[in-house]
């Protein structure tokens, strides 16, 4: 089930203060009915996944190399498919950083136009999270991205956009 920001990632409760999963710090539970019934349900699948991404993450920072993390990117259909909206969301947040670091430090274009339609993904299931902030400033990226690219008409259209959400 998709969930908000201010909701069980399992049932979508709203409670005020909720568990995070222990592993993968992204998916909150309203109890440990929840947690268990989520991990069975696939939450295991994606939360291993996403502490490999994170794991990967860090390795590329310290050697910039960046190929081990963009090997989960032909997976992000599958990632997508659970339902864990939260994570899927931190998953097209590393892809797209992976990318647009790729992109400065080898020049190609090919990276900047895949980072576009990871933060384009990114959007959309932020706008279903109701996480408008965040949201923005994917749509800012977006911008950043055109603008790297010398597109400076699609960047002022995402920068605008990202104004109008705050």
């Amino acid at each position: 089930m998709a969930a908000s920001a201010a909701s069980c990632s399992h049932c979508g409760k709203r409670e005020v203060s909720f568990k995070k999963c222990g592993r993968c710090k992204q998916a909150s539970y309203c109890g440990a009915e929840c947690q268990k019934a989520a991990w069975k349900a696939g939450h295991k699948t994606i939360c291993l996944a996403l502490q490999e991404v994170m794991e990967l993450i860090c390795v590329a920072m310290e050697s910039a190399d960046w190929r081990g993390v963009l090997k989960w990117e032909n997976r992000i259909d599958e990632l997508i498919a659970t339902k864990s909206d939260v994570q899927v969301e931190a998953f097209l947040d590393s892809f797209s950083s992976a990318r647009k670091m790729m992109y400065a430090e080898t020049g190609d274009g090919e990276h900047c136009l895949v980072a576009i339609k990871l933060d384009t993904l990114r959007v959309e299931l932020l706008g279903k999270l109701e996480m408008f902030r965040d949201q923005g400033e994917a749509i800012h990226g977006i911008g950043e991205s055109f603008m790297g690219m010398r597109q400076r008409d699609q960047a002022a259209i995402y920068y605008q956009r990202a104004r109008k959400i705050g």
